[in-house]
């Protein structure tokens, strides 16, 4: 069955009306996502990846309670609410509000500031909330398992530029494991497109909170960093990242931000993605096939290449 079509049929069963219109969101790489109006509202309804739990709908829920009282109430940011979800023969589903937002965004400066400053304040709000998530992606930012991993795999193959570029990856990569620090709930995902902003570059919510987990929130801000100093040209944007890092020294107030290690964080998430590309260049079964790719093992060496090149752009 048609998926569009489908989703009609979804959306009407559970009360939230006749769809008058949807459109299918571009950017992501893991869910399905949609975003439909009926008669009732304007919504977002995503075909989560099968490896996400129903066990993540009531981590969500607590979440988005704790921080209403801390960081929408006192700061005006938004986190989309939970209007519906449910599990059938398809896999899981979740339906959020949608959030009106400037859609002609620019990533620049202003808008790096804007979201590192968000982020802080959703890391400290999100310090005082006492849950345990009942559910996180496996192995998601366990780094240590997933060079192991790639090692493992590549040392079963006998394509040489999946072997060479393996070696690459692990090799640099084990060199800037963070060191233990105190674990809280964090993002686990900050990149650009998880930002929703107003015409003023600023701002206005914060979403797609599957990847919710306990973890340094240096995992964040070495994301958070690599996604917004990506330049169009796959270069590591420094001037970028020197006024990331000096804002989230300012705002967090904890020295212990220094450059360096904001940049090792940096360097480790990078490359830690590109390990996860390459990963599913073996299994085929978490990221999608990117257009103008013909097929997942394609799109996901080409992913790995571009990050490994993006690493070696960073000083």
């Amino acid at each position: 069955m048609n998926i569009e079509k489908d989703i009609i049929r979804k959306i009407e069963e559970r009360g939230l009306g006749t769809i008058l219109w949807i459109d299918k969101l571009l950017g992501g790489c893991i869910n399905d996502t949609f975003k439909i109006k009926t008669e009732t509202g304007v919504y977002v309804i995503q075909k989560l990846h099968q490896i996400c739990s129903k066990d993540s709908f009531p981590d969500y829920v607590h979440m988005y309670t704790h921080l209403q009282d801390q960081l929408v109430q006192k700061h005006h940011l938004k986190i989309p609410h939970l209007v519906s979800t449910w599990m059938d023969s398809d896999g899981f589903w979740k339906v959020t509000e949608y959030i009106p937002h400037f859609k002609e965004i620019k990533l620049n400066n202003k808008t790096s500031e804007s979201a590192v400053k968000y982020l802080i304040m959703t890391h400290q709000a999100l310090n005082t909330c006492c849950i345990q998530p009942r559910f996180s992606i496996p192995g998601f930012h366990d780094s240590t398992a997933i060079f192991s991993e790639l090692t493992r795999r590549a040392k079963g193959t006998s394509t040489l530029i999946i072997q060479e570029l393996a070696d690459l990856i692990c090799g640099k990569g084990q060199s800037f494991a963070l060191l233990p620090r105190k674990k809280q709930l964090i993002h686990g995902d900050p990149k650009f497109n998880n930002f929703l902003f107003n015409e003023n570059e600023e701002v206005v919510a914060f979403i797609d909170w599957d990847t919710l987990m306990c973890g340094d929130v240096l995992i964040d801000v070495g994301d958070i960093i690599r996604s917004f100093c990506k330049s169009e040209d796959n270069i590591f944007d420094t001037e970028r990242f020197r006024v990331m890092a000096e804002i989230y020294r300012t705002y967090s107030r904890d020295s212990y931000y220094s450059d360096e290690t904001l940049l090792r964080a940096t360097k480790l998430i990078s490359l830690e993605l590109a390990a996860r590309f390459l990963i599913d260049w073996f299994e085929e079964s978490y990221f999608q096939c990117r257009p103008g790719f013909a097929n997942r093992k394609e799109s996901n060496l080409a992913s790995a290449q571009k990050y490994v090149s993006y690493f070696e752009t960073m000083p």
